[in-house]
């Protein structure tokens, strides 16, 4: 008798509460250049510009589904082969990842105009990334997204002859670019998950 009680209590239990469904887990490969046929050339600084898009990537995307940084399994180096690893449909490389779907990408184009220092026009950069999802355990891609991110120089004329900021390129412009087109690229990703 007081086993059927505590069976009838533990299915009742069972219907009150939620169910907890398992998440995705999505991995995140950093973005590669398609400019720079060789990721081996760039620094530790550079590498981190890049590592921006990844960082957006990861708490845009948190909230909906686990998302880790694989980007610590490679080294910087053989990060062009384990891309064209991706390409390929062979994921072999990050197996050992845990990971549903891989997420991994290309800075497509840069692009500086330049500003004029008279006139009060500051200097722009544009960038354009895409990214691809292939899923871990069959290699085929899933999902393909594009998104541009465009940063303007923080200068400020005040008057004729008084500015504020510079008008000139610096590297958080670029940072910038690559952080709202990761952004759009989170968003575009998030409509289709």
């Amino acid at each position: 008798m007081v086993g059927r009680i505590i069976l009838i209590a533990t299915l009742m239990i069972g219907l009150i509460m939620p169910t907890v469904e398992a998440r995705e887990t999505f991995g995140v490969v950093d973005i590669v250049s398609r400019i720079d046929e060789s990721m081996t050339n760039l620094d530790g600084d550079e590498l981190n510009m890049f590592h921006s898009v990844t960082d957006v990537l990861i708490a845009d995307l948190s909230p909906i589904v686990d998302v880790i940084d694989l980007t610590g399994e490679v080294t910087a180096a053989r990060l062009d082969e384990l891309i064209l690893q991706l390409n390929q449909g062979n994921c072999s490389e990050l197996a050992d990842a845990h990971c549903d779907y891989i997420i991994y990408g290309f800075l497509m184009n840069f692009n500086r105009s330049k500003g004029d220092r008279i006139a009060g026009k500051s200097e722009a950069v544009t960038a354009d990334v895409s990214i691809r999802v292939v899923d871990a355990r069959t290699g085929v891609c899933v999902f393909i997204a594009k998104s541009r991110g465009i940063a303007v120089a923080r200068g400020v004329r005040v008057g004729p002859m008084l500015r504020i900021g510079s008008f000139e390129f610096s590297e958080e412009q670029l940072i910038d670019a690559l952080e709202e087109a990761a952004h759009g690229l989170a968003a575009q990703l998030r409509e289709n998950i």
